[in-house]
């Protein structure tokens, strides 16, 4: 169990940081093409520092997510003859799905294509039913 919340922590956050790198280093080659390179150093630093964000963010969920289960995991190999306190089991499983439901949130929150399409979806059905209310209403 502590191996299925680690290695995944580990791989993403290399990756993550193997991104963030990647995505520096294509901002410094591109900067000296432009005319201004003090904006674009700015520009590219916003863009930076929203990666960041967003991947700080993604972790601390994955870490809040799973800390309560490495703790109860932990607590069994540390003391196998005294079991954990029931109170650790149900957060446990609770703070995997209230982590869990948080980070799909967020992906959801911080994509802006995504988010767009929703807020114009709910918008329209929203207009559509006040007009059909009205309508109802008028006969």
């Amino acid at each position: 169990m502590v191996i299925a919340f680690l290695i995944p922590l580990n791989d993403s956050m290399i990756i993550y940081h193997i991104i963030f790198y990647h995505a520096r280093r294509s901002a410094r080659r591109i900067a000296p093409s432009t005319s201004n390179t003090l904006t674009a150093h700015i520009t590219n630093a916003k863009r930076e520092m929203k990666l960041a964000l967003h991947m700080i963010m993604i972790e601390t969920l994955y870490v809040g997510a799973g800390t309560p289960l490495l703790e109860l995991v932990l607590w069994l190999v540390i003391q196998p003859k005294s079991p954990p306190p029931e109170l650790l089991y149900l957060l446990s499983y609770n703070s995997i799905s209230l982590f869990g439901t948080l980070a799909i949130i967020m992906l959801f929150w911080m994509n802006k294509p995504v988010k767009d399409i929703a807020v114009k979806y709910l918008h329209c059905e929203q207009l559509h039913n006040y007009l059909h209310s009205v309508s109802t209403q008028l006969q």
